[in-house]
């Protein structure tokens, strides 16, 4: 013999009503938590008049990946210009202290309608709050002209 019991019934909507809720939540949650904080990728470049007149285009694409890393990182740059100057790329990155940074430069030395990227990562344990790249043209070593890109700010400050 079953014996059944009755709930009454607003425990029952109740109990369902939480579990709604619950599941709910958990939906919103858990994407946020798996989702990657390292997915940001910033892109700039520089093609102001001043270089592109002087014959040089780049920039750079990177991704945070901490506050003290970028990776991947890639740099790039093209002599637009049969001058016989060459042209530059590097990057420059604010620290937690607010000193900049200056990286080597990249250049190319091949001539007009050339261009090279290097692909890298970059890791300064004195912080990379924001980073950004010049592109230059270069008579020897010394800039002929220079062009800044837009700042990119990492998301983990």
């Amino acid at each position: 013999m079953t014996t059944s019991m009755k709930r009454p019934m607003g425990v029952f909507m109740r109990n369902r009503f939480s579990l709604l809720i619950a599941a709910s939540m958990a939906a919103l949650v858990i994407p946020v938590i798996s989702t990657p904080a390292a997915a940001v990728t910033y892109e700039n470049s520089c093609f102001s008049a001043g270089v592109a007149v002087a014959g040089a285009s780049g920039g750079g694409k990177w991704n945070y990946a901490s506050r003290t890393k970028l990776d991947p990182m890639t740099l790039f740059v093209t002599d637009r210009k049969a001058d016989g100057h060459s042209v530059g790329v590097r990057l420059v990155t604010r620290r937690n202290d607010g000193t900049n940074a200056y990286w080597a430069w990249h250049r190319v030395y091949a001539g007009a309608g050339n261009t090279e990227s290097w692909g890298t990562n970059l890791t300064d344990s004195a912080g990379v709050r924001q980073a950004w790249t010049q592109v230059a043209v270069f008579e020897g070593d010394a800039v002929l002209q220079l062009c800044v890109t837009p700042t990119g700010t990492n998301q983990y400050w």
